[in-house]
């Protein structure tokens, strides 16, 4: 801290020095290392990803406190940063599951099954880019508890073929994706077409970091400026380009990927 304070590694100390906190059940210290950290990243960047993330695990904390209200306030904060500077990312799908959480325990079933679903469609997305057995199997159990929030919103709205859908298709990203993991389909599928969708796959992750990147560095400057709207560019126009070269292969290749079961089936 003495050699290099107010800094971005110092900031993800006590973030991890929170996390822990909290695991250990002292939410006060936990709160104060976040709030730490919030400092320093809204010192180097007010609107970055590191901003909600330290947003999203104040908003932790509170709800741990059973303080709901502040914690949607931090929810809400941190999802207006990260739905603008990484629309479609991982962090801004968490933030999503959280106040969706908050919001169906506060009875808002309507904004919670929204926010629920959002959250959803984003790790639906995301599993596409994941490649490996291992790191397929991790990114799975990490993300069930989206598909699980969203059911459970379902069930107390009483949607029960909306719940057995989200189950379903679940379950069905899951098969998808131990499908594309055998060499024939992946051919089958792919040709060039593949090896498109994996080079656009490589250029969605550098855009992303390079937007991590700028998002930390301080604003103030037109320079700076400008670099972060070329990057936010830059990684929007990766999206798409990696959601158009999915599109296509599902197309190209159906069987890859399984149907919804339905109530009758």
């Amino acid at each position: 801290e003495s050699l290099a304070p107010d800094s971005r590694n110092l900031a993800a100390i006590l973030l991890d020095l929170g996390n822990e906190a909290e695991e250990w059940g002292d939410l006060k210290a936990a709160a104060e290392y976040n709030g730490r950290a919030l400092a320093i990243d809204e010192n180097l960047a007010a609107n970055s990803l590191a901003v909600a993330t330290d947003l999203k695990n104040l908003g932790d904390v509170a709800n741990d406190h059973g303080d709901r209200k502040t914690a949607t306030d931090y929810y809400r904060r941190a999802l207006d940063i990260a739905a603008k500077v990484a629309s479609g990312s991982l962090t801004q799908a968490a933030i999503m599951n959280s106040l969706a959480i908050v919001s169906r325990e506060a009875g808002d079933l309507s904004s919670a099954e929204s926010l629920a679903q959002g959250a959803w469609r984003i790790v639906q997305h995301q599993s596409e880019a994941v490649t490996g057995d291992e790191a397929r199997q991790a990114f799975g159990s990490s993300t069930q508890v989206y598909a699980g929030v969203l059911m459970s919103v379902e069930v107390a709205r009483r949607e029960p073929e909306a719940a057995f859908g989200t189950l379903e298709e679940a379950r069905a990203q899951s098969l998808a994706r131990l499908l594309f993991e055998r060499r024939e389909m992946l051919s089958q599928a792919s040709g060039d077409r593949w090896v498109h969708h994996q080079e656009a796959l490589a250029e969605l992750h550098h855009a992303e970091e390079a937007l991590n990147q700028t998002e930390n560095v301080p604003g103030g400057s037109a320079e700076a400026e400008q670099q972060k709207q070329e990057a936010r560019k830059a990684y929007q126009q990766a999206r798409d380009e990696i959601d158009q070269s999915w599109a296509e292969i599902q197309k190209r290749e159906p069987r890859a990927f399984a149907p919804s079961l339905n109530l009758a089936e």
